[in-house]
């Protein structure tokens, strides 16, 4: 019954941030009792860091800032924080968190740093003013029960792309006793992407007491443990006030405050098409296509209407693009084709694939799914589980 719940409830989140705060009056000797200093060489100044101890039982903030001695001996006048908004509300980030969420964010964000630096040193009007330096957005596919486990479904992340800006790919396992894991990076400098088993990352990675009664509630089935986690992070200024003027106008040298992120509008828009181009049809059709035996895939494309060239050129494409992946077929295909001959060819490829639909498959069907979920854009938080016991952690 829950599980048939879950399946209409998904969660969105604007899940990792990193701020500048500014304009601060922070006193060395009388606010920074809980931060350790690193003392760099004699011509950059004192790093200091609050990093709080994993194993502690609340979640908070890391920061960091440098004590400008050239300019005041005892002065601090700005640091950074980078923190996940979700653990800062619900202290675990399974549930998702959206624009409705602000204040409350911002309200737990100052008592926070109240308690980080002994003191109200940084207000609420700090933090709303405070500058992007990097943020990621994220959004967690419930699989539907059909479908074996969401390592399946990661396993053909890497064949697929989302063009050639993102040209590294880290798969990597995390295994355990209970659980497994898998989690593949398409990044570069500027932008990342990155889908991962959520369930086996929340039940492996508890350290709060929420984190691990939910990991309690997903091994005995309260909780979806087939959830597959699609995030995409701008890693730096250069993309937030980039990307962001895209979706938000003005230009590319204005700061961006965290008011503006709240959006569910820009969230979805951004991992909306981030997705659709992982996730397009053709190379989703191709990775799914059943090309053993070979006489199967003849006598699927033939029912489906394609002619004799057609089968040919699709199964060669289908071929290559399971032993070699999306990306590397189009790195492979411009070292001797011109790329918009590829474009072209791609183009007709999918116009042909549209006008003879191919039977859906096991990968299509999932990723057809998913792109359901990420279009209604419902979000799942700890409320929509009081009747079964989990809004006693989130008092």
């Amino acid at each position: 019954m829950i599980l048939i719940l879950c399946r209409n409830l998904k969660t969105m989140i604007i899940d990792t941030l990193k701020i500048e705060i500014n304009g601060l009056q922070i006193l060395k000797d009388k606010h920074l009792n809980n931060f350790h200093s690193k003392t760099n060489t004699k011509n950059r100044p004192t790093t200091w860091f609050f990093n709080p101890d994993k194993t502690e039982e609340r979640y908070l903030p890391v920061v960091e800032l440098k004590e400008f001695t050239e300019y005041d001996r005892f002065l601090i006048r700005k640091i950074s924080a980078q923190f996940s908004a979700p653990k800062i509300i619900n202290k675990n980030n399974y549930f998702g968190i959206d624009e409705n969420d602000y204040h409350s964010l911002i309200e737990k964000l100052e008592k926070d740093f109240d308690y980080i630096f002994n003191d109200n040193v940084v207000t609420k009007n700090h933090i709303i003013n405070a500058d992007i330096q990097s943020v990621a957005f994220a959004f967690n596919f419930v699989l539907p029960n059909s479908f074996p486990n969401t390592i399946e479904l990661l396993k053909i992340i890497p064949f697929l792309s989302l063009g050639k800006r993102y040209k590294k790919i880290k798969p990597r396992f995390y295994p355990h006793e209970e659980e497994f894991g898998f989690n593949v990076g398409i990044y570069n400098k500027q932008v990342g992407a990155r889908f991962y088993d959520k369930g086996a990352q929340t039940i492996n990675c508890s350290k709060t007491p929420e984190e691990k009664e939910i990991s309690k509630k997903i091994k005995i089935d309260l909780l979806p443990r087939n959830v597959a986690r699609f995030e995409i992070t701008f890693q730096n200024r250069t993309p937030v006030k980039k990307h962001l003027t895209t979706k938000l106008g003005g230009n590319s040298l204005q700061e961006r405050k965290l008011h503006e992120i709240f959006n569910n509008n820009l969230c979805q828009s951004i991992l909306l098409e981030a997705f659709n181009t992982l996730a397009n049809d053709l190379d989703v059709q191709s990775v799914d296509f059943p090309l053993i035996p070979v006489e199967r895939a003849f006598r699927i494309a033939k029912r489906a209407g394609l002619n004799d060239y057609d089968v040919y050129a699709f199964i060669g494409r289908a071929r290559a693009v399971q032993q070699l992946g999306s990306l590397q077929l189009s790195l492979i295909s411009d070292n001797y084709y011109d790329r918009r001959e590829r474009f072209r060819t791609n183009k007709k490829m999918e116009k042909i694939m549209k006008l003879n639909p191919l039977p859906t498959f096991t990968y299509k069907e999932i990723f057809d799914k998913c792109r359901d979920q990420l279009e209604r854009f419902k979000i799942m938080k700890p409320e929509d589980f009081m009747d079964y016991g989990l809004d006693k952690q989130f008092e």
